[in-house]
Formats: structure tokens, sequence, C-alpha cells
């Protein structure tokens, strides 16, 4: 393993064993060129995001490639339909999600969530929301955004919101809009930047598709 590797995975390895959520013991990393694999298992959804969250985090991660298994104690397990249950009362209480458009499947904890919505945030609250309930162990999100007939996605206010983002240094960013389409180029410092910046251009009103093509600078 490269010296630069060597460094990156001990960094790694100290933000997991930072993040009070993880249970680092009983999570692997390795790296190579910039990629960090995480393997292991974790007793939760949530910790099993907070590990992921933690890697993306530290300087010089070019990518991640996540295997970690979620193992829900057998204390903590609940029955599908008691689940079913808990995300549909989990999205009623949330404005911010269309709850009347969004069906729920659930099998052996596993989650699928289908439907249709108008806005990007509204699909990404959704899946939010169900990764927070206690018995889920996975999430397959596949809620379609179709925007009103009249909403434009404009690359000036997707700019302006890079611009109030403070994860981010929008001048090394440069955002093109093709009909529902936004192109993003450049380079970012951090993986969760890239993601950060992704996360503004899917808010815009009339996105339904973002290529983000953003380099991470590993320098």
């Amino acid at each position: 393993m490269r010296s630069q590797d060597l460094k990156l995975r001990e960094d790694v390895c100290r933000e997991l064993e930072w993040e009070p959520v993880v249970d680092a013991a009983h999570v692997g990393v390795a790296v190579d060129a910039g990629v960090v694999s995480l393997t292991g298992h974790v007793g939760s959804l949530p910790e099993k995001y907070a590990a992921e969250e933690a890697a993306r985090r530290v300087k010089g991660v070019r990518a991640i490639v996540e295997s970690i298994a979620v193992r829900v104690p057998k204390t903590g397990t609940v029955s599908d339909g008691e689940l079913a249950a808990s995300i549909m009362r989990t999205l009623e209480w949330d404005d911010a999600v269309p709850d009347e458009r969004i069906t729920v499947t659930v099998e052996h904890g596993a989650v699928t969530l289908d439907g249709t919505v108008d806005r990007a945030f509204e699909r990404d609250e959704a899946e939010l929301d169900v990764r927070k309930i206690r018995g889920v162990n996975s999430v397959i999100n596949r809620i379609v955004v179709h925007p009103p007939a009249e909403a434009a996605a404009s690359a000036e206010e997707i700019k302006r919101a890079l611009q109030r983002s403070g994860e981010l240094d929008p001048s090394t960013i440069t955002v093109k809009v093709r009909g529902n389409t936004v192109v993003m180029t450049g380079q970012v410092r951090r993986l969760n930047e890239r993601r950060a910046a992704e996360r503004a251009a899917w808010s815009a009103p009339g996105v339904r598709n973002v290529e983000n093509r953003l380099e991470v600078d590993v320098l």
C-alpha cells in the first residue's frame, strides 16, 4: 500500500473512532488510490450511514465503496407490518413529504419507496425519514421526480445557492443547465462537498437530472 493510502486509511479510522454513533471496532477500512472501502457490520442503518459520512469528511477520499452489513439485534426486531405502519406515520408527520403520493413496501426489514414528487428534496427527505426508523436495514428509493411543467431550472439560482452554502467554495464550480438537466464541472476539496453541491442543484425547481462531474482535489 502506498504511503498516501496508508496515511488516508489512518485518518479514516481515526474519524470513525471520533464519530460517537459508530462502533469503529466492527468497521474495516481499506484504501487504494484514494478509494476507501468500508466493510464489517453495524447494529442499525443510521450507524451504517454515519460511518459512510465520517469517511466522506476526510480529506483525500476520492470515492467510497461501502459494503457494511446491518445486523439488527434480535431484541430490537419488529415485524414488517409494524415497520410499515411506523414508516407511514413518519412520512405523514413530515410536512416536507407528499406522503399521499408515496407507497411503501417492506420485506424482512428492507424498505422500497415508490411514487412521484415535484421536487428532488421531497424524494430525499422521504428516504432520510425512513433511514432513522428502528428496524429498517436497507432503503431502495424509486421515487421519481416529476416537476410541474411550468418549473424551470436556472444556473444563476443554483450558483446563488452554492454561494450561500458554508460547505464549499463555489468559485471552483461551473454550472450549466440543459432543459431539466444540470451539469456541474470543476473541483471540490472533499467528497462531502461534492455531494453538497449536487444537493443544491437537486433543490432547484424543475430539475429532473443532475450530472455531477465534479472532481475531488486530493492535494
